[in-house]
């Protein structure tokens, strides 16, 4: 119990700046100071720079995904009907991505359940089958977006995001790899969840 007390006592704060009208910049501090950037460089395009390493999605033509890490592909896929299925250059599974009008579920493992990101109300909920993770809720009240683990530790706050989004809930899924994780979440952005 104390070990997986630490694993969820991580703290982030997601700040957002902006540069031009349609540009955004987020930077998300989490675990131990660590710093993620997310930019949103234009409809198409959302980067994410940690350690001097930049992760990029880049929305093309025809509904195609890429996801880039610098200058190397890593893997791409057409969306088709709500639904995202990321490939290796290899054909091995990466990810997927289903996009419907309540939640939206990611699949990090193939085989395995998705997690799932479940609008109700004013949160959403982060879940597993029947097993919850935590949530995210927007409060007016204060203005900040948080995300909050199973015995309500905050795991991430925003400032200055003024609506309800799924994106930082990647940070209530537990030993999510990171280079995954940056991907859902610039995914999650890039299209508007």
């Amino acid at each position: 119990m104390f070990q997986r007390l630490i694993g969820w006592t991580l703290f982030a704060t997601l700040l957002c700046t902006s540069a031009r009208a349609d540009e955004a910049t987020y930077t998300l501090v989490y675990a131990g100071g660590k710093t993620v950037s997310i930019t949103r460089v234009s409809d198409k395009k959302w980067t994410a720079t940690e350690s001097g390493a930049t992760l990029t999605v880049e929305l093309g033509e025809k509904n195609s995904v890429t996801l880039l890490a610098g200058d190397t592909r890593i893997a791409e896929a057409e969306a088709k009907g709500g639904k995202i299925k990321l490939a290796e250059p290899n054909g091995t599974f990466y990810l997927e991505i289903k996009f419907q009008a309540d939640k939206t579920k990611v699949t990090v493992t193939d085989g395995e359940d998705p997690y799932e990101f479940k609008a109700k109300d004013d949160k959403i909920k982060v879940a597993r089958g029947s097993s919850e993770y935590g949530k995210i809720k927007y409060y007016p009240d204060t203005g900040k977006l948080k995300v909050k683990d199973l015995i309500e530790t905050e795991v991430a706050v925003s400032r200055d995001i003024k609506q309800l989004t799924a994106a930082p809930g990647v940070f209530a899924i537990p030993n999510l790899e990171a280079q995954k994780r940056t991907f859902i979440m610039l995914v999650l952005f890039a299209f508007g969840k």
